[in-house]
């Protein structure tokens, strides 16, 4: 019990300071990056004084230290305060928010589609040429960048083909595309992972007395190994 508990405060302490990590990186990646937020709020066609500029930048805390800007950013991340978008002049929690329902969509359909490429391939793919094309296959597709996978997809089935459309979020569609591109790499190395684990199992042995009771390889696989 103790060491069950130890191992879950090691998890926390890691994440907390992970997150402590990623934040305080935003933090001073926004600070070194070049640029004005108040210049970015108003829009390149404003036209204002500095006065006003500084006025919105006291508003903001941005005429703080450094030092006392980063506490007052932790504090605000510790009760759940994400900030202002500086471009949408609108809380981030509030952008997050209205794009959540469409990211948990994208995500579900990726995941659904992975696990089912990666049952496909685990089941009917056999034969070592077979399996040796898929594992080359999915050492490209894990070794490739998503974005550049994306571009292919795009370039291909998009404007190549015509079959998907490029953009918009009313024709259902649009999500089939960026769904796939996040799906491969996942359907790849759950493939790797069920391949190892099918072929380890079907050297035991219970599948040769399975083999031996008249079963095909794919009722061997899909009710015993895997």
């Amino acid at each position: 019990m103790k060491a069950t508990l130890t191992r879950i405060a090691g998890l926390v302490a890691s994440v907390i300071v992970v997150l402590w990590g990623a934040a305080t990186l935003a933090f001073v990646a926004f600070r070194v990056i070049p640029g004005d937020p108040v210049s970015v709020m108003l829009g390149p066609q404003a036209q204002v004084s500095e006065a006003v500029k500084d006025g919105i930048r006291a508003e903001l805390g941005l005429d703080r230290p450094p030092f006392e800007q980063y506490l007052s950013y932790l504090g605000q991340l510790v009760q759940g305060n994400l900030g202002e978008s500086y471009q949408l002049r609108m809380p981030v929690a509030e952008v997050i928010g209205r794009q959540l329902g469409s990211t948990l969509q994208l995500t579900a359909l990726a995941m659904m589609l992975a696990v089912v490429l990666a049952l496909v391939v685990a089941l009917f793919v056999r034969g070592r040429f077979a399996r040796g094309v898929v594992a080359g296959i999915e050492l490209i597709v894990l070794s490739s960048p998503v974005f550049w996978i994306g571009l292919l997809l795009l370039s291909i089935f998009a404007f190549g083909l015509g079959w998907f459309p490029v953009a918009g979020t009313r024709n259902p569609a649009t999500i089939v595309l960026p769904a796939v591109t996040l799906a491969l790499p996942v359907a790849a190395l759950l493939g790797q992972v069920l391949r190892d684990g099918i072929e380890a199992a079907e050297r035991q042995p219970f599948a040769t007395t399975v083999r031996a009771r008249g079963a095909g390889q794919v009722r061997l696989t899909a009710h015993h190994t895997l």
